[in-house]
């Protein structure tokens, strides 16, 4: 994939997926449930179309989001875990 040149409209495009979350939870109160996926789509579209992502690339950065995200909730649980474990022996 080719060096892209630094510039507005690249930028614009990169944010709207967090533009387009905003604007559905903020201003049509939707929930992040719904959201969510909206936002996901919207940067798999600007990604595929603008940026010149290949199905390959998009798929790949999936997998690693998803493990990434396995990743903070192992790390998250195992703070709960302790906690709570922390708490029950007391003082």
């Amino acid at each position: 994939m080719e060096n892209l040149p630094l510039n507005l409209t690249g930028g614009l495009l990169a944010s709207s997926p967090i533009g387009a979350i905003l604007f559905l939870m903020v201003g049509l109160r939707w929930g992040a449930a719904r959201a969510g996926p909206a936002g996901w789509l919207t940067a798999f579209i600007v990604g595929f179309l603008f940026f010149g992502a290949t199905p390959e690339l998009l798929a790949y950065s999936q997998l690693r989001g998803v493990l990434l995200s396995l990743f903070v909730l192992y790390i998250i649980w195992m703070a709960l875990l302790l906690y709570n474990v922390v708490n029950e022996a007391g003082p």
